[in-house]
């Protein structure tokens, strides 16, 4: 095991290494940062000295210990606050050669003194490491303390058991960052457990299923065929339900899918493909066991679903009808609904469809209320809620929405106390019974949002008392998530639908208005002939021609500098694209746009956090939350503006939100945010901007279809403006692909309903 003294050359180096400080340790990661002085062999006094050079390490360690004795592989890297240092790799702990060596290691434990290190070595001389590996009850015999063989376990065996499984890892291709997860859920037995199944990674979401595949191969396909087959089918049904938003597949169409999976996944490995037999096989199996459900009771064919999108697509079924069957706590007799309408709406001027959506809301214990872009939806529930509190003094009134930014936005308009289903629901505690959810009136805004899973955990969490109100507009894209529930529930005719249909948002000729509901009503395989656009300055819909990649960037950027000119807020643009890929996908087009308008060398001290997801995060940029966190208190589409950068674990970036509200994340918790000056227009859901700009090419006609840029024109309150190929445009407006999903939910509905 050779080494010596670190030679400065680039890529990897092995060399040796005593730890001298603990700078940095994350049990939960493991992630370790500490200074160490490099060590050099001296064959004649056959022992390793120190040298006087000191560096910093940064790896994944179980139990660092100060005088440790490391051999390690490492690559030199340039840390944006701390400068050089070295990512260690692989590691493997020296065993101590001299009695004085063992002594000073053993009592560097925490817990283990001069009396007990000494006991050690008298009983087992150098040799106490090796023993304690090879028979962790040797330590019973010596009469220690409990703690004491705690901390020995944990700082020889444990840590051995780690560094073993490191080695395994990089061996096979893994990165170190997977050690940790998988120690904790495997323990010793790690590399045991994974080469008896390589899948069981993929099984547990440690790895994608790629990953096992290519796994498997450097195993030489060792495991059984079994694990095999079963763990692809997982794979191309969950890829088909998280990807497409399917809830189920045809069984007759697996085998096709699988090949197109291996072929398109799996590229590069040995992956053997699968006989029609020997998938059915696999499917029989992941049947017993229940994690997938083969169904043919609703129509022809044999649905296959995954167990969770069984159960919530039968538990939205069987929950709406128990919903619309009970007995609720608030009634009122017509005259009193009228009379507290009137009341109301005060000095607005409520169409009879509005007034018909809130007195179906009062005397249905379930409806729906839908409706286009400036069609009153908002205005309708400000009354509402007016008129509840009016009809019931005391009434419990609530409203929740997907996201927390539709959240915010429906508590601000309405005055009603709203949340995020998910907070409504109690996450991340979702052990949920049914009633828990307790309310008089519960109105779930943003509908079209909601997947399948969220619904049925919605739905059977309200009490059967309270009436609830479905508000969505059913055009917009569908949930992230899979399942087509606002829509479903509505061809289901089995829940009362009110839609609205006269227009109000921005004037009843807004030409954002005027072209989304003409491009929404346009007849299928045919693009909207009567779309209006702006000619001159202060105009409202407005399209670019632009024809390259490169020319749709320069152009986008130069739309939202003439509208910072005009006095737009950076806040209040926002570039809405498909895709995150592409060259003018948001990934692109946020470090476009970041360095166009917030570019290093304004930030701050010039400091920047390097971020895993997006690059780089500076002061002053515009950033999202992508995900809910109830310990910060964000949501996810909330964005705010970044304020100060730090390089603390606990205080990594300060983050402004609107209120205003400052939030500090943590290292970890900044992989939470992603730049927003351009977001998907997904992520756009539930969210109001002054002004959109969107961009549109051939390359991204495979993700663009009338239902998406309904969604992302709709976004926009003052000003659309469309860059790129207009045949593109047209084309993809002629597309309405983004509806078409896999599900049975309205056909369940219906079979509860009708059964009774």
């Amino acid at each position: 095991m050779g080494g010596g003294v670190i030679h400065m050359l680039p890529n990897v180096q092995t060399f040796d290494i005593r730890v001298k400080r603990v700078k940095f340790h994350r049990d939960d990661t493991l992630q370790t940062v500490f200074d160490g002085e490099v060590l050099e062999w001296r064959p004649r006094k056959k022992e390793w000295t120190p040298t006087r050079q000191v560096v910093t390490c940064s790896g994944y360690f179980f139990n660092l210990i100060e005088n440790d004795h490391i051999h390690v592989k490492a690559e030199e890297v340039e840390h944006e606050l701390y400068g050089p240092q070295w990512q260690v790799y692989l590691s493997e702990r020296v065993t101590p050669g001299t009695e004085a060596e063992m002594l000073k290691f053993l009592t560097s434990i925490k817990g283990i003194g001069q009396v007990i290190g000494r006991r050690l070595i008298d009983a087992f001389g150098l040799d106490v490491i090796s023993t304690i590996l090879t028979d962790a009850t040797c330590l019973n015999t010596l009469g220690l303390p409990q703690p004491a063989k705690d901390a020995l376990y944990r700082a020889i065996v444990e840590n051995k058991s780690f560094e073993k499984l490191l080695i395994f890892l990089q061996g096979h291709g893994l990165a170190p960052k997977y050690a940790t997860q998988i120690y904790r859920m495997y323990e010793s037995h790690a590399v045991e457990k994974i080469k008896d199944n390589p899948y069981a990674l993929y099984l547990d979401k440690v790895i994608d299923f790629p990953a096992a595949a290519r796994l498997d191969d450097s195993l030489s396909y060792s495991s059984p065929e079994s694990y095999r087959n079963q763990a692809l089918l997982l794979a191309i049904l969950r890829e088909d339900s998280e990807g497409n938003g399917n809830l189920y597949a045809e069984e007759d169409a697996l085998l096709g899918m699988a090949e197109d999976y291996i072929r398109r996944k799996l590229f590069g490995t040995r992956f053997p493909t699968p006989t029609a037999s020997t998938l059915e096989e696999a499917l029989r199996e992941l049947a017993s066991g229940g994690a997938v459900i083969t169904d043919h009771i609703l129509g022809e064919g044999r649905p296959v679903y995954l167990y969770r999108n069984f159960q919530a697509e039968r538990a939205i079924g069987e929950r709406l009808f128990e919903l619309m069957d009970s007995p609720k706590k608030l009634w009122a007799p017509k005259s009193d609904i009228l009379s507290a309408i009137t009341w109301a709406q005060g000095s607005l001027r409520l169409t009879a469809e509005q007034k018909g959506a809130i007195h179906s809301a009062f005397v249905s214990p379930v409806s729906i209320l839908t409706g286009g872009p400036g069609t009153g939806k908002t205005q309708a529930l400000q009354v509402l809620v007016q008129a509840a509190k009016k009809l019931w003094p005391g009434v419990d009134i609530r409203i929740c929405a997907p996201t927390g930014k539709a959240a915010m936005r429906a508590q601000e308009l309405t005055g009603a106390k709203a949340s995020t289903i998910h907070r409504a629901l109690g996450y991340p505690h979702n052990n949920l019974r049914q009633d828990e959810l307790v309310c008089d009136f519960l109105i779930a805004d943003e509908y079209s949002m909601c997947d399948a899973d969220l619904c049925s955990w919605l739905l059977r969490a309200l009490n059967s008392s309270a009436r609830l109100l479905i508000v969505g507009d059913h055009e917009q894209l569908p949930s992230v998530g899979p399942g087509l529930v606002l829509r479903d529930m509505i061809q289901s005719e089995m829940v009362p639908v009110n839609r609205l249909t006269q227009v109000f948002r921005q004037g009843g000729g807004s030409l954002i208005v005027h072209n989304a509901h003409a491009i929404i009503k346009s007849r299928p395989g045919a693009a909207p002939r009567e779309l209006n656009w702006s000619a001159g300055k202060g105009g409202s819909f407005y399209f670019i021609q632009a024809n390259d990649h490169y020319k749709i960037q320069r152009m986008l950027v130069k739309a939202v500098k003439r509208m910072l000119d005009e006095g737009f807020s950076l806040d209040q643009i926002t570039v809405i694209s498909p895709i995150h890929g592409s060259p003018v996908g948001t990934d692109a087009m946020n470090a476009i746009l970041q360095e166009e308008l917030n570019p290093r060398a304004l930030g701050i001290g010039c400091m920047a956090y390097q971020s895993d997801r997006c690059g780089e995060l500076r002061p002053r940029d515009k950033v999202i939350q992508m995900r809910n966190d109830y310990d910060l208190e964000v949501f996810n589409g909330e964005t705010g503006v970044v304020k100060k950068v730090d390089y603390s674990p606990v205080k990594a970036v300060l983050v402004e939100f609107p209120g205003p509200r400052e939030v500090w994340y943590s290292a970890q918790q900044v992989e939470e945010l992603d730049l927003a000056y351009s977001i998907t227009a997904h992520r756009s859901q539930g969210s109001e901007f002054d002004a959109v700009v969107i961009p549109i090419c051939r390359t991204l006609l495979y993700n663009v279809d009338k239902n998406v840029m309904y969604t992302a024109i709709t976004r926009a309150k003052k000003r659309v403006v469309l860059v790129g190929d207009r045949e593109a445009l047209d084309v993809s407006l002629a597309q309405a692909g983004s509806m078409d999903r896999n599900s049975h939910l309205a056909l369940r509905i219906q079979e509860e309903f009708l059964a009774t």
